[in-house]
């Protein structure tokens, strides 16, 4: 059997895993779920939903600045359609095709394949770059009370820390292999073109996402909850979706890193079905986002 249709295969499962997973344990706990949402006020919730829309933004306008320093020459609005329609195929098990929508769109309309490339390495390199920075600053540090930060509760944690473990084992050797190398080399030289803008851009879209996340947590906390905690939590927690290409729109893999930070203070059955309306409110978010894109076809 081919390698690639033994991939396809574990990815579906994955998608079905993850998907069972979130229903029968919602089936279970249905007893919870009306307390909880009665916890949670329509303006609770349409606040998190509009911080997650304004986070989008942040994305597109980081896409559309990218697109900018190899002269591929878009306007905001058509790299609002191009970038919110080809996300929607991030949850087709693959992990590439919301790519693979933007190469054909792009190419398309005259972009040569190096420039699409390029571009995209770019900016998702600056995605990478500022989760990462912005989120073991702040979930290592903003924890109160004695409490143990993001990275002793993720290590200590008997599931995750030997999937860390693998992961940076994994992104440690790939970076001593001498086309790895050349290719940081590359991407450092262009990402400093992008870099002030690219930091402010996504800073915000953590900030935003972050604390989207913090209004869905928060009613449900012991104690006072700190924003700043939440705020790199997620960072590390999107970022670490990202890098398992087996998990579509890294479903399941997020949840869990943000279930494995907050569970000590909501309790992990609570912290299991508020990641999960996290999921469905960024879902919902990403539809709503893409919807004005189906009668503005010019940007595609």
């Amino acid at each position: 059997m081919k390698t690639s249709l033994l991939k396809n295969i574990a990815k579906w499962l994955w998608t079905a895993a993850a998907l069972a997973f979130i229903i029968l344990f919602a089936a279970s706990r249905r007893h919870m779920l009306p307390r909880m949402f009665s916890m949670l006020p329509p303006g609770i919730l349409i606040g998190a939903f509009l911080l997650i829309v304004l986070a989008k933004l942040c994305f597109v306008t980081n896409m559309w600045k990218a697109a900018a320093i190899f002269s591929i020459n878009l306007r905001w609005g058509d790299a609002y359609c191009i970038y919110n329609l080809t996300q929607l195929a991030k949850y087709m098990p693959g992990s590439i095709w919301q790519f693979v929508g933007r190469f054909a769109v792009l190419r398309g309309r005259g972009v040569s394949m190096q420039a699409i490339r390029d571009s995209t390495l770019v900016e998702l390199a600056w995605v990478a770059i500022t989760a990462l920075v912005l989120g073991s600053g702040l979930a290592a540090f903003s924890c109160r009370g004695g409490r143990p930060g993001f990275f002793p509760v993720i290590f200590g944690n008997r599931v995750f820390s030997p999937l860390i473990l693998l992961l940076f084992a994994s992104v440690a050797t790939f970076f001593v292999l001498p086309a790895a190398r050349r290719w940081m080399l590359w991407i450092l030289k262009r990402i400093r073109f992008h870099g002030r803008g690219a930091v402010l851009i996504l800073a915000s879209a953590w900030v935003f996402l972050g604390i989207s996340f913090w209004m869905i947590i928060n009613p449900f906390a012991s104690e006072p909850f700190p924003i700043t905690y939440c705020i790199g939590v997620y960072c590390l927690a999107y970022l670490t979706g990202l890098l398992f290409p087996f998990a579509p729109a890294g479903l399941g893999v997020r949840e869990a890193v943000l279930v494995a930070a907050v569970a000590g203070y909501t309790g992990a059955e609570t912290a299991v079905i508020l990641a999960a309306i996290n999921r469905v409110l960024y879902f919902l978010a990403e539809m709503a986002v893409a919807a004005p894109c189906l009668a503005y076809k010019k940007g595609l």
